[in-house]
C-alpha cells in the first residue's frame, strides 16, 4: 500500500515574472515528456535585459508543479550560498558571469517530501516520475545578456539524490533564488493551493502565465488563439488553431472556477479578472519559517503594489 501523502506544508512559491510566462512550460499531453527530443529555445526582454532558456526536451505540467513545490520549500528550509559553492549540486548552477558571486539556494529535503507537497502518492511509479522530471529540469540553461554583453549564464537547478535513503539536495540559480531571498522588488507569487486544484494540462500552463501576468485587481483580455498560443505555443496553423479552441475554452472555464478568478468567453475573446479580496497580503505570502541565516533579507520591507511584468513572450502525476 502506498505511503500517505501527509500534511502538505506550502502555500505559495516566489518566482521571477519571468520564467512562469515566456513558454519554457507548455501543456503537454499527460505522458513522459523524456521520451521527445526535440530541444526548446525561449526568449523574452524585460526591463532592458534578455533572458533566453534552452531545455533538451519539451517541458509540461508535471515539470512546472515540482518547480513550484521546490521554490516553495527554498522559502520555507533554504540555506542561502553566497559564493561559489564546492559542491557539484550548487556548483552547477552557478558557473560563469554575474552568476558566480550572486547568492544561490540550497535546499535539503526528501523525495517523500516533494511528492507530498505535489499532494500525491509516495510509490515506486511517483518516484520515478519525480526524479525524471528533476533531470529534465536540471537541464534548463538560462543566459541574461543585455545588447552584446553576456550578464550570466546558469543552470535553473541542480541536484543529487540518494535513492537508497530518498534523501535529496538541490542548488537553485541566482535567477531563482532572488525572489526567494528577498533580493528583488519585483516577483510573482504562485498559489500552489490553485494549482493543486486545477487538474488539466492546459489550465495549469493558463493559470502560471496569467499568474505572472495579472496582479490581483487586475483584468485583461485576448483573443482564444493567443491564450492557445500561451498555452501550447505559437502556431499558424488553421486546422491546429481550430483543434485547440475547445481545449482552451474548458481551460478557461477551469481557470474561472477558482474562487480568486473570473473568466468570460464572448465573440472569440477571452475576459480574465483576478479578484484582490481572495488573497492574503503581501506579507503573508513571504516565508513562514524564515532560515535564520536569511531572515535579514526577508524582514527587508517590500512595496505593497510591486509590480508584474505585462511583456509579452517572444500533467499532473
Amino acid at each position: 500500500m502506498p505511503a500517505s501523502p501527509g500534511k502538505i506544508r506550502t502555500s505559495h512559491a516566489r518566482l521571477d515574472p519571468v520564467t512562469p510566462q515566456v513558454g519554457l512550460f507548455r501543456a503537454l499531453a499527460d505522458r513522459a515528456p523524456s521520451t521527445s527530443t526535440d530541444s526548446v529555445r525561449v526568449v523574452m526582454e524585460r526591463a532592458g535585459v534578455v533572458h533566453e532558456y534552452r531545455s533538451a526536451s519539451p517541458l509540461g505540467p508535471v515539470e512546472w508543479r515540482t518547480l513550484l513545490v521546490i521554490c516553495a520549500l527554498a522559502g520555507l528550509d533554504g540555506d542561502p550560498v553566497a559564493t561559489p559553492d564546492d559542491s557539484a549540486v550548487v556548483g552547477a548552477t552557478i558557473p560563469e558571469g554575474r552568476a558566480s558571486t550572486a547568492p544561490s539556494l540550497r535546499v535539503r529535503t526528501t523525495v517523500y517530501a516533494l511528492l507530498r507537497e505535489l499532494g500525491v502518492q509516495d510509490s515506486g511509479r511517483t518516484r520515478r516520475r519525480l526524479v525524471e522530471s528533476l533531470k529534465r529540469l536540471a537541464c534548463i540553461r538560462l543566459f541574461l545578456s543585455m545588447g552584446s554583453r553576456t550578464l550570466s549564464a546558469a543552470n535553473l537547478l541542480s541536484f543529487a539524490v540518494d535513492e537508497r535513503t530518498g534523501e535529496l539536495m538541490i542548488g537553485l540559480s541566482p535567477q531563482v533564488a532572488a525572489p526567494i531571498l528577498g533580493e528583488v522588488r519585483q516577483y510573482t507569487a504562485v498559489s500552489l493551493e490553485e494549482v493543486r486544484t486545477l487538474s488539466s494540462p492546459a489550465a495549469v500552463i493558463l493559470h502560471a502565465a496569467l499568474s505572472a501576468r495579472l496582479n490581483p485587481g487586475e483584468t485583461c483580455r485576448y483573443a482564444v488563439d493567443t491564450i492557445g498560443d500561451l498555452v501550447y505555443g505559437v502556431t499558424t496553423d488553421a486546422a491546429t488553431r481550430r483543434k485547440r479552441r475547445g481545449r482552451v475554452r474548458a481551460a478557461v472555464a477551469e481557470l474561472g472556477s477558482l474562487p480568486a478568478w473570473q473568466t468570460h468567453v464572448e465573440n472569440g475573446m477571452v475576459s480574465v479578472h483576478r479578484l484582490r479580496t481572495c488573497y492574503p497580503s503581501r506579507d503573508a505570502v513571504e516565508p513562514v519559517t524564515p532560515n535564520r541565516a536569511t531572515r535579514h533579507r526577508r524582514n527587508a520591507a517590500i512595496p505593497e503594489a510591486a509590480r508584474r511584468s505585462h511583456d509579452s513572450p517572444h500533467s499532473s502525476y
